[in-house]
């Protein structure tokens, strides 16, 4: 912008920015293989939705993919796909299926229970 704007050279623009020259001739490259890939990530998401990236990683690695794990997360949160978070189960309301009736001792020594205490030996000073 500097260049053009002001007509100097691209030398005298970058030193005055304080900019690498070598950052103004790169090209950033897309991999012809992203849509793609992120075809499979959504297939993978609806297949199994409470896999992560890192476990669609693994799966895109044993079917052949060479990819990255960083370039599967970027892609996974580009897609906007994401681990629904579980819901807690609710309790219910009315007659508990098991009636406490059932869990009570009716006669001696039907019930058994067992509690063990470790206790370790007094140390000498």
């Amino acid at each position: 912008m500097v260049c053009d704007r002001l007509g100097v050279s691209e030398r005298w623009a970058c030193r005055v920015v304080g900019q690498h020259r070598s950052t103004q001739r790169y090209e950033p490259t897309r991999a012809e293989d992203d849509a793609a890939l992120r075809a499979r990530l959504r297939e993978i998401s609806a297949e199994r939705p409470r896999w992560g990236y890192r476990r669609s990683h693994h799966r895109l690695r044993e079917e052949g993919w060479s990819v990255n794990r960083k370039r599967v997360q970027r892609l996974w949160r580009e897609e906007g796909l994401r681990v629904p978070v579980r819901r807690r189960k609710r309790r219910r309301l009315g007659d508990s299926t098991v009636p406490a009736e059932r869990l009570r001792a009716e006669r001696p020594n039907q019930v058994w229970a067992l509690d063990f205490q470790h206790d370790r030996p007094p140390t000498a000073a």
